[in-house]
């Protein structure tokens, strides 16, 4: 909301628009302290919008969103998400350009490289439209660019900034079928059918298995061999117990600190020794170090990946540790 009518706002130039933006600019900080964003990158949209329309002055429009950034000043001054409460105890690492990358295969693929065409026609053009997609565009890059440096960071933080790609795809598909001039009726149908199912493969395997890991398959090998004393540790313990029909326990094992997962698999236990192990991870965090150490000391395997036809990949490994070794 606070993107795309920040596009009407600014090309008609309205202080009171832009107010009602920054309002739900203000208001988005409650769903995810991350959308503090959304007004910093409002501030620069202003400014370097087009200075030669009507209406308010870029001065006013930019006082307005700094005086809306002040209300979040002191919404972190009373609650200080950022000054240790907020993913304090995380231990995964992002680089700047796995991030990026990551953040594209969220896109997908068809619409990153139709927004790519997308930048440059609308650097070409460089009309007011153009050049507010443009900055925001710029905003959502540098966002997976730059706050794996600040914070701990990871690639679905940045999605609400993703609206600009998805304008920029557009752009390029509607220039497509003008130049194309598709007619009659039936014929602009098709076109639209076909641009929409260039997504269908990630659209698909999200409604088979909602683009996650395969716990209901694990927990049901893991309760069907599941003997008294058994220990179960999981990346995901309450998903695990949801689908092993709260028959399995499980304590949760850290997935980003490879040591201190390996030494909880190590510790002395007054059971019988045996430990299941569930190990979920994609394909951007891969748990590497864990997975050699489970294989080298022999531990028994059960992969559980699905066939996809998208860029995603989700596996699940179950692991048989026991005391001797």
């Amino acid at each position: 909301m606070c993107i795309v009518a920040g596009s009407q706002a600014l090309e008609q130039r309205s202080a009171a628009w832009l107010i009602s933006v920054s309002l739900v600019g203000v208001a988005a900080v409650f769903v995810h302290t991350v959308l503090c964003l959304l007004l910093a990158g409002l501030f620069v949209v202003v400014l370097f919008f087009p200075r030669d329309s009507k209406g308010a002055s870029i001065l006013t429009m930019l006082a307005i969103v700094a005086v809306s950034a002040v209300l979040i000043v002191v919404y972190f001054w009373y609650l200080k998400p950022l000054k240790g409460q907020w993913n304090s105890s995380v231990t995964w690492r992002y680089t700047s350009v796995r991030n990026l990358t990551a953040s594209i295969f969220r896109l997908g693929w068809p619409v990153a490289l139709f927004s790519a065409i997308g930048v440059a026609l609308a650097i070409r053009e460089r009309g007011p439209q153009d050049r507010y997609w443009l900055c925001w565009a710029a905003v959502w890059a540098g966002t997976c660019l730059v706050m794996p440096f600040l914070m701990p960071y990871r690639p679905v933080y940045s999605f609400p900034f993703a609206l600009p790609p998805f304008v920029l795809a557009g752009k390029v598909i509607g220039r497509l079928h003008d130049a194309w001039a598709v007619r009659p009726f039936w014929r602009d149908a098709v076109f639209a059918t076909f641009i929409v199912l260039l997504n269908f493969p990630s659209v698909a395997r999200h409604y088979v298995d909602g683009s996650c890991s395969d716990y209901r398959t694990a927990a049901g090998y893991v309760r069907e061999r599941f003997q008294p004393g058994d220990s179960v540790m999981a990346i995901s313990p309450d998903l695990l117990k949801h689908y092993g029909a709260n028959q399995v326990e499980a304590l949760e094992m850290e997935m980003y600190d490879s040591k201190a997962a390996i030494d909880s698999l190590q510790r002395p236990r007054e059971d019988s020794g045996r430990i299941w192990v569930v190990l979920n991870y994609g394909r951007a965090a891969r748990p590497t170090a864990i997975l050699e150490w489970l294989r080298h000391i022999g531990a028994h395997e059960h992969n559980i990946c699905h066939l996809r036809y998208d860029y995603s990949e989700f596996t699940t490994n179950v692991f048989l540790v026991t005391k001797s070794k």
